[in-house]
């Protein structure tokens, strides 16, 4: 399915994972706008031990906001939810990490992206709830 006016290229990858007794999974898959200068990376990780779960919890418990030469990290709200966004400046790329409940995270990386608002416009065309519904 598409993502805003963008449509996925190629099939998506999946992962899951166990380690000591703990598991999570995740689902990567690319878009691409039709004009092709956009790419985008969507990313769906479920799992309380996974890496990105633990490290989204972290920053988000800091309440981390920074700015400097190279990034901006700040705390942003979508669709209800207190998400984590970094745009690097230099590469002019941006991520955007978005709970989608305890141990569920919905992640996209855009390049380029010039704003915040980037990314922002982009995840209100994400269905959060179906993804919240899931098991």
């Amino acid at each position: 399915s598409k993502l805003g006016d963008m449509a996925p290229t190629g099939q998506p990858n999946g992962m899951n994972m166990e380690m000591s007794g703990q598991k999570w999974s995740s689902l990567n898959q690319e878009y691409k706008s039709r004009d092709g200068k956009k790419t985008v990376q969507f990313l769906v990780v479920a799992g309380q031990m996974a890496p990105q779960v633990q490290g989204f919890q972290s920053m988000v418990a800091m309440n981390m906001n920074m700015e400097t030469g190279d990034q901006i990290i700040k705390t942003v709200t979508v669709s209800g939810k207190k998400s984590m966004l970094t745009l690097d400046k230099q590469s002019k790329s941006g991520t955007l990490m978005i709970p989608v409940k305890q141990d569920m995270v919905v992640g996209l990386t855009l390049e380029p992206a010039a704003s915040a608002a980037d990314l922002t416009s982009l995840a209100q065309q994400i269905p959060i709830s179906k993804f919240a519904a899931m098991k």
